[in-house]
């Protein structure tokens, strides 16, 4: 196969998701762990935070109402763990497609430095301006944030291959997302950077609720039990105990989602990487073809 002819032909949907798990499977060992366990117990620190507010809250009509200073602490401290859980869990997500960049682009995969370039002010900063355009085109009737989400979907490929950030890193994301060489809806950028989220979003939950399950059941037992034994289902142990075990539930939900980003952030990468030999190689070769005119044809 040539190179124009490579230039000509874009990767299908297929291809892209065949290509992901070829290549989640290749460097699932170098990749997963890394990432999977430290985000799997930041996750476990927001239903810890759940067990001290509920206990608090359960304990209203024992103490007759709120006691100010004792919830106050307990809301606080989950806020505290919920700010630390999310932003380990989007660093982490964005070191995994810095992972999959480098391996994809046939690099070796170095984890530690995946995290820490990930964790620089300017990388979070383009972060947060991406997460935080995006908010506000969902704002404007959900349609807007879609396409700005689609549109910003390799944000991380382009600031760990061009090394560019904040609005820059954007507008390359918007560049190269619009380029459609193929024609066609289905070939557009976009629609396949949407195919690739939804077939992600399906897989995560289903996995997610098959691994959750036992411990769902075990749940609904322990309530069954106690309201058949004269518990309250709102009394501080009932709900204290309900939130304990969402601790190892929501262990086991993360670790089974980081494995589906996993394959995702290969399938984002991999269209990032095409669209941008596709449009750079369409490029270069208009600039041959120019130079190689007449000056008077031209």
């Amino acid at each position: 196969m040539s190179d124009t002819d490579v230039i000509a032909q874009p990767l299908t949907v297929t291809q892209l998701l065949d290509q992901a798990f070829k290549l989640s499977q290749r460097h699932f060992r170098a990749l997963y762990a890394p990432v999977a366990v430290p985000v799997a117990l930041a996750s476990a620190l927001i239903p810890l935070g759940q067990v001290a507010v509920l206990r608090e809250v359960a304990g209203f009509e024992t103490r007759g109402g709120p006691d100010w200073t004792r919830l106050l602490p307990a809301a606080g401290a989950f806020a505290a763990l919920l700010f630390v859980a999310l932003a380990v869990m989007i660093v982490g997500n964005s070191a995994l497609m810095v992972g999959a960049t480098h391996a994809a682009a046939g690099r070796d995969v170095p984890m530690a430095e995946a995290w820490k370039s990930m964790a620089r002010p300017r990388a979070i900063g383009t972060l947060l301006l991406g997460f935080l355009v995006t908010g506000l085109g969902l704002l404007c009737c959900v349609v807007p944030g879609i396409y700005l989400m689609l549109a910003f979907c390799p944000l991380v490929a382009v600031m760990t291959e061009e090394g560019v950030f904040g609005r820059k890193a954007l507008a390359r994301c918007r560049e190269l997302m619009r380029f459609s060489p193929g024609g066609g809806f289905v070939q557009h950028p976009r629609a396949k950077a949407f195919l690739v989220l939804f077939v992600g979003a399906l897989l995560g939950y289903a996995l997610s609720f098959l691994v959750q399950l036992p411990l769902i059941v075990v749940q609904q037992v322990i309530m069954l039990r106690g309201l058949t034994g004269g518990a309250r289902p709102g009394s501080a142990e009932m709900v204290s105990l309900m939130a304990w075990i969402n601790v190892p539930s929501q262990m086991l939900g993360m670790l089974v989602q980081t494995g589906v980003q996993l394959y995702t952030s290969f399938g984002l990468v991999l269209l990032y990487l095409d669209v941008r030999r596709q449009k750079e190689g369409g490029d270069l070769e208009a600039a041959i073809r120019s130079l190689s005119e007449p000056r008077d044809a031209r």
